[in-house]
């Protein structure tokens, strides 16, 4: 089971216009008020913003009640935002500029969570043999074509890792798979975009890359 923190640039579609009927609603009506949202959404980015009495009118010359003007409203999606009375187009590039903050929010809380565990580890280590640990820790890259490859990493931000390896990871996208320690058997799943390499020895190159999202995995077998 997987818990994933979304959404990266591939969530975005283009449309963010609600879809489906209510309970009890034929589809046609459901269709009939999506084709309304999209003219309120329309009227909303020529004008700026749209009141309720441009949605009602609009309802009202599509032949539709009036009342139902708040479904038109919930229909439009992340392309309409209230303020003081009145409902503002939101374009498409703002709609996915701020899917992907909270995308990169989403990864920067996990990676917090996953700091304040080694934290509190390397303090419980310190304190039983005066040992500190620097995120320094094996962990599995698994890479597009299903290579799993062992590495060691050497610290971690909220952006951004960096391992040792045997390989050169610069231009791969992979996942990260680090142990949570608060869960046991848990883990959590990084996509990681490795930007740069630098060889330190034989067989030992230094990668380092930016996180992409995170995924909390609960069981993942032996990955």
């Amino acid at each position: 089971m997987i818990r994933r923190f979304q959404s990266s640039s591939a969530a975005f579609s283009g449309s963010y216009l609600m879809s489906g009927p209510r309970a009890g609603e034929s589809p046609d009506m459901s269709s009939e008020l999506q084709r309304v949202a999209q003219v309120v959404v329309s009227r909303a980015r020529q004008k700026g913003y749209v009141v309720s009495r441009d949605v009602r009118q609009e309802l009202t010359q599509a032949g539709h009640p009036a009342t139902r003007w708040k479904e038109v409203i919930r229909a439009a999606g992340k392309h309409l935002e209230m303020r003081n009375g009145r409902y503002y187009y939101v374009s498409r590039v703002r709609v996915h500029m701020r899917e992907e903050q909270r995308s990169l929010n989403g990864v920067k809380r996990a990676t917090q969570n996953l700091i304040r565990q080694y934290k509190a580890a390397a303090v419980a280590t310190e304190r039983r043999s005066h040992r500190r640990i620097h995120f320094i820790l094996p962990v599995t890259v698994i890479l597009a074509d299903g290579k799993k490859v062992h590495v060691v990493t050497q610290d971690i931000s909220l952006n951004g890792v960096r391992v040792i390896a045997s390989v050169d990871l610069r231009g791969q996208k992979a996942q990260v798979v680090m142990p949570s320690i608060d869960h046991g058997t848990g883990q959590w799943v990084y996509s990681v975009h490795f930007l740069w390499s630098s060889k330190i020895g034989d067989n030992l190159i230094e990668s380092g890359g930016f996180f992409l999202d995170v995924a909390e995995a609960v069981e993942l077998g032996d990955a």
